[in-house]
């Protein structure tokens, strides 16, 4: 039994096609039952059937609870409108050519617009084909808009209530992998640039770097996995896919601001704290990225105290400048200047990019904490 779960998993990650075959497995057959042995409604059983097998079988929602469910329900409303238009076009064999070809064209092509709906796509089509291709009297169509209501209203239950799946996205797991490997790399550059032994810092260093690749690379893999964006179009879900970009753009940064010789130029006290500022932000990051609950206060006090480290830093090298009319030594204070402005503007740059990855973080998780009737939008 180890052995064959093992296989499974390898298979299908999280279970996710087990989950929805169990649910169809025992909602579609039992609805059926009961619409034509108990109700003796043939024509309600077959849309309850057919409709819980296209809700549970062949859509996969992500994203909290509360998001899913609604867009379960928002599946089932779209459900009675097209077997509203399936069953009225029927009537005529042009019309019903026509209106497939219309129909099918929008259901298409609305993919290019929401994700959700490019997920739902094959059943949305199954809801007009199934009642187009079968012609029949008006006096019917109660029958099916049963039938839909029942498969809606069971598919909700069961997506609650059956094999429930915990509220994970896929993106959340790997950005926090991401973010913490960039803090190890943040803090083992600022020990080696403020002094620390060269030999052993200076592989380490590259170390850290190559995991910090290692880690984005897999962010990607995770995020070009699905045909379509594993997320769905809540403002938190929409900041977590901008950190696909932001922390690849973070990746890059570390990759140039690593210490690239081992004799190479040192930085500033003011530029080592502004990485490990930065680490701390980014730790605080993943922890909310693996935590939903966690609110944001700790994340916003790390911020803060990066900004200060950021001004000290920009303030330090406006001071550090060489006076005009220094001689010998304005010279010396010039090259010691440049010697170290590189190290200095990486951690600017590191700076930058981190408060943006803690500000769609922020944004994330505060909109996942609104209620649903909030309409105050996060900016």
């Amino acid at each position: 039994m180890r052995q064959f779960t093992a296989w499974l998993r390898r298979r299908d990650p999280g279970l996710a096609a087990m989950r929805r075959a169990a649910r169809t497995a025992v909602v579609m057959p039992s609805l059926f039952a009961l619409c034509t042995q108990v109700f003796h409604a043939p024509v309600t059983g077959t849309f309850a059937a057919f409709g819980a097998f296209a809700m549970l079988l062949l859509v996969e929602y992500t994203g909290p609870v509360v998001q899913r469910l609604r867009a379960h329900a928002a599946l089932g409303a779209a459900w009675l409108v097209l077997v509203s238009l399936g069953t009225l076009a029927s009537r005529s064999v042009w019309i019903a050519t026509a209106a497939t070809l219309v129909v099918g064209f929008v259901v298409l092509f609305s993919g290019v617009v929401s994700s959700v709906l490019a997920g739902a796509t094959t059943s949305l089509l199954l809801a007009f084909i199934l009642p187009v291709s079968a012609p029949a009297p008006l006096a019917q169509l109660p029958d099916r808009l049963i039938g839909v209501v029942l498969a809606a209203g069971t598919s909700v239950i069961a997506v609650w209530l059956l094999w429930a799946r915990t509220q994970a996205d896929p993106l959340s797991a790997p950005a926090a992998r991401v973010c913490r490997a960039a803090a190890v790399q943040l803090c083992t550059d600022a020990d080696y640039f403020t002094g620390r032994a060269v030999g052993p810092a200076f592989g380490e260093c590259r170390a850290c770097a190559q995991e910090t690749r290692s880690s984005t690379q897999k962010l990607q893999q995770a995020f070009t996995a699905t045909p379509y964006r594993p997320t769905s179009l809540s403002t938190g879900s929409r900041a977590l896919v901008r950190l696909v970009d932001e922390l690849t753009w973070l990746s890059a940064i570390l990759a140039e601001a690593a210490p690239a010789i081992e004799d190479g130029s040192t930085g500033t006290r003011q530029s080592s704290v502004v990485r490990k500022a930065a680490a701390t932000v980014l730790e605080l990051a993943a922890e909310m990225l693996d935590d939903p609950r966690i609110t944001p206060d700790r994340l916003r006090a790390g911020v803060e105290e990066l900004r200060q480290a950021l001004t000290a830093l920009e303030d330090g090298a406006v001071n550090r400048l060489p006076m005009p009319d220094g001689g010998s030594d304005g010279r010396r204070g010039l090259d010691t200047l440049v010697d170290s402005l590189d190290v200095t503007f990486r951690a600017q740059e590191v700076a930058f990019v981190v408060l943006q990855i803690a500000r769609n973080v922020d944004i994330a998780r505060t909109a996942d904490h609104r209620s649903w009737p909030d309409p105050r939008p996060v900016a």
